[in-house]
């Protein structure tokens, strides 16, 4: 056992001395950048490989039993019926999970005896947007998982730490925290001998992320942070139609009778403006005026160097993520087929846009679940069998930039 009486203090000093000043420009010791990835969704593998053998034949011919469209068929291949189904279809538009990449560069002219040993990053949401949750932030020394910790808070916290030798650990913690939220839900995270320590602070405007290094360890370097945020939504809801199924196993449903009608509503944003963010924050940089030489930190004279970084400003949301579009049906004179009295023919997308008219046209109804199809509106004429094979799929986008 290692004791004080025969042990250097240099192993157990952070510093021999230290002042501490403040950098006189930003980004003078370390510069912050960021870049937004679409989804922050980690890849899983195919559907139909997490089958066995057997599992794999059975799905394959149970889904071409189902579908004869192309795309369908692939996109239920790959995530499972369930899943496809969701996917295709979005009740609420406004929300979207992003993983943000962030970089801290140290400065050129840093001297290797010098490092980071403090950062606090900072996020800032725009006035018609929000942060709702995260559940991940990433290091190169470890990932933890922040149990998507909303911003209301939780009801209490319950810690249970141990510390003891381990090998090749400077100073081992190690432990579990127990997170209480309201509502009787309740997250766990475990904490592992670590190298830094990292926390964070989430609001419904700003999101703030510090980590603090132990002795030896810089702080430049790559980091991830997935989270959820929401664009202000519409006053109200998208209507879409959705029908039920338009082909068995045999072919085409070419009863319109049994074909069902309903009303989605679909949450989308009020407007297709980017959302943006302001990223900024602090640092502490560890500047060695004595004895930069030796490995070990104990024996430096040291200059805590307080410093920032410039603010700049990250785009979130591009204005298509965040556009509403839907797919109608309509005739050459640009009138869109109504059924009435359920509401115009608008999908959600393309491909339902596209498999509704392909139906129409194998089958030429002029009904269907039991509604007149008409054109131009409920006081538009019925839909005739000539009219049907020209009709075409459009697409309207509903929400706009904001002036």
């Amino acid at each position: 056992m290692l004791t004080t009486a025969c042990t250097s203090p240099q192993l157990f000093r952070r510093y021999a001395s230290a002042t501490a000043t403040t950098a006189s420009a930003p980004d003078q010791h370390a510069r912050l950048s960021a870049f937004v990835l679409a989804d922050a969704t980690d890849l899983a593998p195919p559907f139909v490989l997490q089958l066995d053998a057997p599992g794999q034949g059975s799905f394959i011919k149970a889904i071409s039993d189902r579908t004869d469209d192309a795309d369908e068929f692939t996109t239920t291949l790959w995530l499972g019926r369930d899943a496809a189904e969701t996917a295709a279809r979005t009740p609420d538009r406004t929300r979207f999970r992003k993983r943000i990449v962030l970089t801290v560069e140290r400065a050129e002219n840093l001297p290797a005896a010098d490092r980071l040993e403090k950062l606090a990053i900072r996020l800032s949401a725009p006035a018609h947007t929000g942060f709702v949750s995260w559940d991940k932030f990433a290091t190169q020394y470890e990932t933890i998982d922040l149990g998507k910790l909303t911003f209301q808070g939780t009801r209490g916290v319950e810690a249970g730490l141990d510390a003891g030798p381990l090998p090749g650990v400077r100073t081992p913690v190690s432990g579990t925290l127990a997170y209480k939220q309201s509502r009787d839900l309740k997250e766990e995270l475990s904490v592992r001998p670590r190298c830094v320590t990292m926390s964070g602070a989430l609001s419904a405007t700003e999101a703030r992320l510090y980590q603090e290094s132990l002795p030896g360890i810089d702080l430049a370097g790559n980091a991830t942070l997935d989270l959820v945020l929401e664009a202000a939504a519409a006053p109200q809801p998208q209507a879409v139609l959705r029908v039920g199924a338009l082909r068995q196993h045999d072919g085409w449903v070419t009863d319109s009778k049994l074909v069902s009608v309903e009303r989605e509503f679909i949450r989308y944003p009020a407007q297709v403006t980017p959302i943006t963010c302001w990223l900024s924050g602090d640092y502490q940089a560890r500047e060695v005026t004595r004895n930069g030489h030796t490995w070990a930190e104990g024996d430096d004279a040291v200059r805590l160097v307080r410093g920032r970084f410039a603010d700049q400003e990250l785009e979130l949301v591009s204005a298509d993520e965040l556009a509403m579009r839907v797919w109608a049906i309509q005739t050459p004179d640009n009138d869109l087929l109504y059924l009435d009295p359920v509401g115009v023919v608008e999908f959600a997308s393309y491909r339902e846009a596209a498999l509704f008219l392909g139906w129409l046209r194998a089958t030429q109804p002029t009904a269907v679940g039991g509604y007149v199809l008409r054109s131009g509106g409920q006081a538009g004429p019925a839909v005739t069998a000539e009219l049907i094979p020209l009709l075409q799929v459009a697409v309207r986008q509903i929400n706009v930039a904001r002036p």
